[in-house]
């Protein structure tokens, strides 16, 4: 299993963020997604996503690199992590 951290641009509106996640998620037949929220900060509102398919999550953390909560992994992940056993 691999976890991506994403945060939730400040100015986008909510829906429409998750409009465009969920557009890809469904264009590139991503199922079992757990999706969860993790923090709520100053800057806005930050999500975890565990996927079972380690090349989906490579390719959705490529994708949203800009969401990426790279000042938590490690840079040469880009945002991809595994899952803790």
């Amino acid at each position: 299993m691999a976890v991506i951290e994403i945060e939730k641009p400040e100015p986008m509106d909510l829906a429409a963020w998750f409009e465009e996640l969920r557009e890809w998620l469904d264009a590139h037949g991503c199922q079992g997604i757990n999706f969860a929220r993790i923090a709520r900060h100053a800057g806005g509102l930050a999500y975890r996503l565990s996927f079972d398919d380690k090349e989906k999550a490579a390719q959705f953390s490529a994708q949203f690199a800009r969401y990426c909560r790279e000042e938590r992994l490690p840079p040469t992940l880009g945002g991809l992590r595994e899952a803790p056993a």
